[in-house]
């Protein structure tokens, strides 16, 4: 049966994809898109566009058993076998999961998880430094907790941990005044973990070593 179901997806089938999608109901077809935007390409069965070359099993089959338990009686438990078809491909009967797509989603998701945790360690939730800035020169200012994350007025800043590596976080300012104006800067508390700061208002470049 013939579905339309559409997807945001990551490279390389960026954007926004409409597709007309193979699927026994609508249901499948969705779940196929969902598994686009959890970062999987097509498996090869049925001629789909931009097949993953990467998929270990000819026919886009699972390669493994899988067994499903939830449905109603008689039909279920269910056991798949390794030449039935993974959903991601274009095939009729594809309704069910590569041992190789299920590692890939896995291992996206600890990838996010890990993401996620690592942030929360590095940058508490609303613990900001101040930077002020006088006379066209930045300087470490007092550390605060606010009740919500700012939002106006956000600012690239680039800072580099102590072994030289870069990475960019928004900052965010209390005025749109000129550089040369007063003026201060909130940056998610860095806690000492970089050792430098630098951004850019205006024509200004300004820098500042971490204490």
């Amino acid at each position: 049966m013939l579905r339309t179901a559409f997807a945001v997806v990551d490279p390389p089938l960026s954007g926004m994809l409409f597709a007309e999608s193979v699927a026994e109901s609508a249901a499948d077809a969705a779940v196929h898109e969902v598994g686009h935007t959890l970062g999987l390409r097509h498996a090869p069965c049925g001629d789909p566009p931009a097949p993953d070359p990467k998929y270990p099993y000819a026919n886009a089959a699972i390669g493994v058993q899988g067994f499903e338990v939830q449905g109603p009686p008689p039909s279920y438990p269910r056991r798949h076998y390794e030449d039935e078809k993974d959903f991601m491909g274009y095939c009729e009967t594809g309704n069910w999961i590569s041992d190789y797509h299920y590692a890939k989603i896995a291992d996206r998701l600890l990838k996010q998880q890990r993401a996620r945790v690592l942030r929360a360690l590095l940058f508490p939730d609303h613990v900001y430094r101040v930077i002020e800035i006088r006379g066209g020169r930045a300087y470490w200012g007092e550390t605060v907790e606010l009740e919500e994350a700012p939002h106006d007025h956000a600012v690239k800043l680039t800072v580099a941990n102590h072994s030289g590596g870069k990475r960019e976080l928004d900052g965010f300012r209390l005025s749109t005044e000129p550089a040369n104006i007063d003026q201060e800067i909130l940056v998610p508390d860095l806690q000492s973990r970089f050792s430098d700061v630098s951004f850019t208002i205006g024509t200004a470049n300004l820098s500042l070593k971490s204490r």
